[in-house]
């Protein structure tokens, strides 16, 4: 057995005679005499010791494609030389190694035939720069990528588009581009939020809410009967802070119906506030132009929900408020100054 050293200082020279030539390595002369078959009886000559290398099995090289079809499931065993030096590694159904950069031909079919694998596709190569940097707040590229006609209208995979991102970005510039830009301030994503809905129940602001209804914002009409509208939804959330105390107040000049005989249960923005214990909403609410006297399915006024709950602010604020109503209107007749208690 001959030990090659490939990696060795001595060159060995190939030819077909005995004259010295320039010396050459013997990867070079491998890899130019590898084709040749030579006829040899042995090592006559240290001239002569690459022709050893004719003899030395060459690897063999089998496709992927060929190994293994992920589709139709089945392996096939290539039989090798006995003087091959490869060694068979089969793939099987989701290694990295049954990918192919080219699709096999059931591949190809089966994206051909399947649209929702085609939607798949599309989807996932869609670019999603323009969304990224209005949910970041970042102006900066929405402006580039604006100026570079970017869709602004695209929406993710819910629905929702540039603005849902931006009222969450606590940053006022990227909503007010996105608005210059045309961006429909009215679009429902896939669970029925607006982007003026969004706002008022993720980042409450004044400012935000403002600017979207002075671009075409408005409130949108219930999608079905049990649906209780933004503002009896920001109402059940609210605490409420100055803000939201302003933000209130907008919604009702905006058209928002605090007296909605239409309500799903009949149970109007009062009826929550009393059910929560919330005399400052309660108070807001009155200013606002509730009625205390607005009955929910069950016949019940605010101030029955407060006593059914058990909310003993809420139900002596109604009561204090439901006898100054009275009292105004009592003493109206006769023009005697009447105190408010709001």
């Amino acid at each position: 057995m001959v030990d090659i050293n490939l990696q060795s200082e001595n060159d060995i020279l190939i030819g077909e005679d005995n004259i010295e030539t320039e010396p050459e390595s013997i990867v070079l002369a491998y890899l130019r005499n590898k084709d040749s078959i030579l006829d040899h009886d042995g090592l006559s000559t240290t001239r002569k010791k690459s022709s050893i290398l004719e003899n030395v099995p060459k690897m063999e090289t089998i496709h992927e494609d060929k190994q293994f079809s992920s589709f139709s499931g089945q392996l096939e065993i290539y039989e090798l030389s006995e003087s091959s030096l490869d060694v068979y590694i089969p793939s099987y159904p989701g290694s990295p190694r049954s990918l192919s950069i080219r699709p096999s031909s059931s591949t190809g079919s089966i994206i051909e035939e399947d649209p929702v694998v085609l939607k798949a596709i599309e989807f996932l190569h869609q670019d999603r720069d323009f969304l990224l940097a209005a949910e970041t707040g970042n102006h900066r590229l929405l402006e580039i990528y604006i100026r570079k006609g970017t869709d602004v209208q695209q929406i993710d995979h819910i629905g929702r588009n540039a603005l849902h991102f931006a009222v969450c970005s606590n940053n006022l510039r990227p909503v007010q581009i996105l608005l210059d830009a045309g961006v429909n301030p009215n679009i429902k994503d896939n669970v029925g939020m607006t982007p003026l809905s969004l706002c008022l129940m993720r980042r409450p602001s004044l400012t935000v809410a403002q600017l979207l209804f002075d671009h075409g914002a408005v409130l949108v009409p219930r999608s079905d009967p049990m649906d209780t509208g933004l503002f009896i939804q920001f109402v059940m959330m609210c605490t409420p802070t100055e803000v939201e105390q302003g933000i209130l107040k907008l919604l009702i000049e905006k058209g928002a119906i605090i007296n909605d005989p239409n309500a799903p249960g009949g149970r109007q923005a009062l009826h929550f506030a009393a059910m929560s214990n919330n005399t400052t909403l309660i108070r807001i609410l009155v200013e606002l132009g509730a009625d205390l006297h607005m009955r929910n399915h069950r016949d019940e006024e605010p101030i029955d929900v407060a006593d059914t709950f058990r909310c003993t602010e809420a139900y002596e604020l109604l009561c204090d408020l439901i006898d100054n109503e009275s009292s105004r209107s009592t003493r109206s007749l006769t023009n005697e100054p009447i105190q408010d208690i709001l």
